[in-house]
């Protein structure tokens, strides 16, 4: 019973001369207030169960205990002691956001991974600085996403800057110095720039022209080539005369050129519809076929050449002529001749007739022309 007097006394006046305790050993860190050592022993906190936990009067900011049963762990008073916030050390869930310094998160500790910034997110190398403000990168690959305005951006930036305000609002860019600039544009490629609203641009080189609503896909030399001109309509539309072409290297399936020219199976449409090979068919083709037809008096016991020509524009496919009406005065006339002009073959028909009468008769020439070479 005196020996522990004298510990307890000992203990207390080497805590009051140096404000210091040491369990196990004479020389207490200085910058301890209780110094621990031992070998073979450890630590144990107080144990509790999460009722007599939370019963905890008023508990210190920083107390820590061990919780034995529910989600056991060590807790921790992460809040006042007027407002408790325990937290579980051992399986821990973020309960507040974490300011990351502008340090990456990488697997070598290195400046290439995840770096998070107030307005955005960049997956890659840096550096850079600001979200909100223009940045540099080095080569290499990023991602960007700014939820302020549902902005989305991946690529490979060696341009020297680039504003991340320009991406747009709901906007996606990937690619080499892929610009979005418009709200709910698209764009993805070598320089694809959707600059208006509501556009999409894929390819190299690529630009919508500035038309909200416009789709362009390819390189360079196809240059805003769809914009919305009215509702539930869309126009396409090929500057500079370049044109489309959809098909191998060499042979275009399908091409249209900057003058409207569509060639099936030609890449060089030498007409408004120019194709390569045989068509079929299954409605019906409206060639524009239309018949002409012109009367002539010939006189009694005469011979008349008469012809009958198609219209500017068209061509003549077939013709016939005779008597103009069907009674007892077309036995008095004699078709010599019904046939293509031999001076134009494409536009006229032409008859002969001789009429062996002594009055004269009335004589129909007809031509069948259509908008056809």
């Amino acid at each position: 019973m005196r020996s522990s007097i004298i510990a307890c006394l000992l203990m207390a006046w080497q805590a009051g001369a140096y404000a210091q305790v040491g369990i196990g050993t004479t020389n207490p860190n200085p910058s301890a207030a209780v110094d621990i050592a031992s070998t073979d022993k450890g630590l144990l906190i107080p144990q509790m169960t999460a009722a007599q936990r939370t019963t905890i009067t008023n508990p210190a900011t920083g107390l820590l205990v061990i919780q034995t049963d529910g989600t056991a762990g060590f807790y921790y008073n992460a809040g006042p002691p007027a407002a408790p916030n325990w937290l579980n050390l051992s399986t821990y869930t973020l309960q507040q956001n974490i300011n990351t310094n502008g340090k990456y998160i990488s697997g070598d500790g290195g400046d290439a991974g995840l770096q998070a910034s107030p307005g955005g997110m960049l997956v890659g190398t840096g550096p850079y600085t600001g979200v909100n403000t223009n940045r540099t990168f080095n080569p290499g690959s990023y991602l960007i996403w700014a939820p302020h305005k549902g902005a989305f951006r991946a690529g490979q930036m060696t341009s020297p800057l680039w504003n991340d305000v320009n991406v747009g609002r709901w906007s996606v860019a990937m690619g080499h110095n892929a610009q979005a600039t418009g709200d709910a544009s698209i764009a993805l490629g070598f320089h694809a720039r959707a600059a208006a609203n509501y556009s999409v641009a894929i390819g190299s080189n690529v630009n919508t022209n500035g038309h909200a609503g416009s789709f362009i896909l390819g390189d360079a030399h196809i240059y805003g080539p769809f914009w919305n001109t009215a509702p539930n309509q869309m126009l396409m539309r090929f500057a500079g005369g370049y044109r489309l072409h959809a098909g191998p290297n060499t042979t275009a399936a399908l091409s249209i050129d900057g003058s409207g020219r569509v060639g099936i199976g030609k890449d060089n449409p030498t007409e408004q519809l120019d194709v390569a090979g045989n068509i079929t068919y299954s409605g019906t083709l409206n060639m524009g076929v239309q018949t002409v037809y012109f009367d002539y008096s010939v006189g009694g016991n005469t011979r008349a050449t008469i012809p009958c020509a198609c219209p500017s524009g068209t061509r003549l496919i077939g013709g016939g002529g005779g008597h103009r009406d069907s009674n007892s005065a077309a036995r008095d006339i004699t078709v010599n001749y019904s046939a293509p002009s031999t001076a134009n073959p494409n536009t006229t028909w032409r008859v002969i007739v001789t009429n062996s009468s002594g009055s004269s008769r009335a004589i129909r020439v007809y031509a069948i022309c259509a908008r056809v070479q």
